[in-house]
Protein backbone atom coordinates (compact mmCIF):
# COMPACT_ATOMS: atom_id res chain seq x y z
CA UNK A 1 0.00 0.00 0.00
CA UNK A 2 1.39 3.39 -1.01
CA UNK A 3 4.58 1.74 -2.29
CA UNK A 4 5.34 0.07 1.08
CA UNK A 5 4.80 -3.44 2.36
CA UNK A 6 2.21 -3.31 5.12
CA UNK A 7 -0.15 -5.61 6.97
CA UNK A 8 -3.95 -5.63 6.72
CA UNK A 9 -5.48 -3.09 9.03
CA UNK A 10 -8.53 -0.95 9.54
CA UNK A 11 -11.04 0.37 11.99
CA UNK A 12 -13.26 -1.53 14.37
CA UNK A 13 -16.90 -1.05 13.44
CA UNK A 14 -19.37 -0.05 16.12
CA UNK A 15 -20.46 -3.12 18.10
CA UNK A 16 -17.77 -5.30 16.51
CA UNK A 17 -15.26 -7.25 18.61
CA UNK A 18 -11.55 -6.74 18.01
CA UNK A 19 -11.15 -10.35 16.80
CA UNK A 20 -14.12 -10.11 14.42
CA UNK A 21 -12.78 -6.81 13.04
CA UNK A 22 -9.34 -8.40 12.52
CA UNK A 23 -10.86 -11.26 10.55
CA UNK A 24 -13.01 -8.88 8.46
CA UNK A 25 -10.13 -6.52 7.65
CA UNK A 26 -7.97 -9.37 6.38
CA UNK A 27 -10.89 -10.70 4.32
CA UNK A 28 -11.49 -7.26 2.78
CA UNK A 29 -7.86 -6.26 2.32
CA UNK A 30 -6.67 -9.56 0.84
CA UNK A 31 -9.83 -11.00 -0.69
CA UNK A 32 -9.70 -14.30 1.20
CA UNK A 33 -12.08 -16.18 3.48
CA UNK A 34 -10.28 -19.31 4.73
CA UNK A 35 -8.24 -17.56 7.42
CA UNK A 36 -8.54 -18.13 11.16
CA UNK A 37 -7.11 -16.20 14.09
CA UNK A 38 -4.51 -18.34 15.83
CA UNK A 39 -3.59 -15.98 18.65
CA UNK A 40 -3.25 -12.38 19.77
CA UNK A 41 0.33 -11.24 19.15
CA UNK A 42 0.60 -7.87 20.90
CA UNK A 43 -0.76 -4.33 21.05
CA UNK A 44 1.11 -1.21 19.96
CA UNK A 45 0.48 2.52 20.01
CA UNK A 46 1.33 5.21 17.52
CA UNK A 47 0.44 8.84 17.05
CA UNK A 48 -0.61 10.72 13.98
CA UNK A 49 -1.78 14.21 13.14
CA UNK A 50 -5.32 14.55 11.79
CA UNK A 51 -7.63 17.57 11.48
CA UNK A 52 -5.38 19.90 13.47
CA UNK A 53 -4.80 17.54 16.40
CA UNK A 54 -2.60 14.64 17.46
CA UNK A 55 -4.31 11.28 17.84
CA UNK A 56 -3.07 8.31 19.89
CA UNK A 57 -4.09 5.05 18.23
CA UNK A 58 -3.96 1.60 19.81
CA UNK A 59 -3.34 -1.23 17.39
CA UNK A 60 -4.15 -4.91 18.01
CA UNK A 61 -1.97 -7.47 16.20
CA UNK A 62 -2.87 -11.12 15.55
CA UNK A 63 -1.20 -14.20 14.12
CA UNK A 64 -3.49 -15.85 11.60
CA UNK A 65 -3.30 -18.87 9.35
CA UNK A 66 -5.04 -19.66 6.08
CA UNK A 67 -5.10 -21.92 3.11
CA UNK A 68 -2.80 -20.47 0.49
CA UNK A 69 -5.63 -19.19 -1.66
CA UNK A 70 -5.37 -16.50 -4.32
CA UNK A 71 -5.03 -13.03 -2.79
CA UNK A 72 -6.92 -10.10 -4.25
CA UNK A 73 -5.72 -6.66 -3.10
CA UNK A 74 -8.38 -4.13 -2.13
CA UNK A 75 -7.84 -1.49 -4.82
CA UNK A 76 -10.22 1.06 -3.28
CA UNK A 77 -7.87 1.19 -0.27
CA UNK A 78 -4.84 1.80 -2.52
CA UNK A 79 -3.57 -1.75 -1.98
CA UNK A 80 -1.78 -2.63 -5.20
CA UNK A 81 -0.29 -6.00 -4.32
CA UNK A 82 -1.05 -8.84 -1.89
CA UNK A 83 1.37 -11.73 -1.77
CA UNK A 84 2.13 -14.88 0.24
CA UNK A 85 5.72 -14.71 1.49
CA UNK A 86 7.39 -17.77 3.06
CA UNK A 87 8.43 -17.05 6.64
CA UNK A 88 12.13 -17.63 5.84
CA UNK A 89 12.01 -14.94 3.13
CA UNK A 90 10.11 -12.18 4.96
CA UNK A 91 13.21 -10.27 6.08
CA UNK A 92 14.80 -10.32 2.62
CA UNK A 93 11.67 -9.37 0.72
CA UNK A 94 10.38 -6.45 2.76
CA UNK A 95 13.20 -5.18 4.99
CA UNK A 96 13.87 -2.02 2.96
CA UNK A 97 10.34 -1.46 1.72
CA UNK A 98 8.25 -1.15 4.88
CA UNK A 99 7.77 0.84 8.05
CA UNK A 100 10.00 0.19 11.10
CA UNK A 101 6.99 -0.84 13.22
CA UNK A 102 6.01 -3.48 10.65
CA UNK A 103 9.51 -4.98 10.88
CA UNK A 104 9.19 -5.10 14.67
CA UNK A 105 5.82 -6.86 14.47
CA UNK A 106 7.11 -9.36 11.90
CA UNK A 107 10.18 -10.14 14.04
CA UNK A 108 7.91 -10.81 17.01
CA UNK A 109 5.63 -12.98 14.88
CA UNK A 110 8.56 -14.99 13.50
CA UNK A 111 9.94 -15.62 16.98
CA UNK A 112 6.53 -16.73 18.28
CA UNK A 113 5.82 -19.01 15.33
CA UNK A 114 9.24 -20.64 15.66
CA UNK A 115 9.05 -20.76 19.47
CA UNK A 116 12.38 -19.00 19.89
CA UNK A 117 13.25 -15.96 22.00
CA UNK A 118 13.70 -12.66 20.23
CA UNK A 119 17.15 -11.80 18.99
CA UNK A 120 18.78 -8.71 20.55
CA UNK A 121 18.42 -6.95 17.19
CA UNK A 122 14.61 -6.97 17.45
CA UNK A 123 13.26 -4.51 14.96
CA UNK A 124 15.30 -4.74 11.92
CA UNK A 125 5.38 -21.04 6.97
CA UNK A 126 3.54 -17.90 5.37
CA UNK A 127 2.18 -15.13 7.48
CA UNK A 128 -1.10 -13.36 7.44
CA UNK A 129 -1.98 -10.90 10.13
CA UNK A 130 -4.08 -7.93 10.92
CA UNK A 131 -3.56 -4.54 12.40
CA UNK A 132 -6.61 -2.84 13.80
CA UNK A 133 -7.25 0.24 15.75
CA UNK A 134 -9.32 3.21 16.50
CA UNK A 135 -8.26 6.50 18.01
CA UNK A 136 -8.06 6.25 21.79
CA UNK A 137 -7.88 9.90 22.64
CA UNK A 138 -6.64 13.27 21.57
CA UNK A 139 -3.22 14.30 22.82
Amino acid sequence: RRNKWDLPKGKIDEGESVRKAAWREVAEGCGISSHIIDEHLCDTYHIYYHKDKWILKKTYWFIMSADEEKLTPQAEEDITKAEWIPIDEIRNVISEETYPMILDILELMISKVRGKPLAPSFGSQSFLGSRLGSPNKDL
